[in-house]
């Protein structure tokens, strides 16, 4: 599991073998270390074929990802993208409700036993 501080930026490079389905939990926590409740936030995750760049894939909560633990912090993926291919995209998460992103970085698509 990856820990996210959501009190600075957070470029984080992921990558997803087109074989599998997209999975990965990641925790979100603010610069004390504490956990950031997200379970009344509206959350979208979003990847693009250039920075800046307009969604080719998009998922929402409960669609692709659940909000879950203890404290609400918890975001875990499970989703298969077949629009992707062997490439470089860039995504991110966005917090719609308090309009600022979460984390965003490079995903890197291959199939398993090929670099790109």
């Amino acid at each position: 599991m990856v820990t996210i501080d959501t009190t600075k930026p957070q470029n984080v490079t992921i990558r997803h073998y087109l074989s599998d389905a997209f999975r990965f939990s990641v925790s979100v926590t603010d610069q004390a270390d504490d956990p950031v409740d997200l379970s009344e936030k509206e959350l979208l995750f979003s990847v693009r074929n250039s920075e800046g760049g307009t969604a080719i894939a998009t998922i929402l909560k409960d669609t692709g990802f659940i909000i879950e633990g203890a404290n609400n912090n918890i975001v875990t993926f499970d989703v298969v993208f077949d629009k992707l291919e062997e490439r470089s995209y860039f995504y991110d998460l966005f917090n719609v409700t308090d309009r600022e992103t979460i984390f965003d970085g490079e995903l890197i698509c291959s199939f398993k036993g090929h670099d790109l």
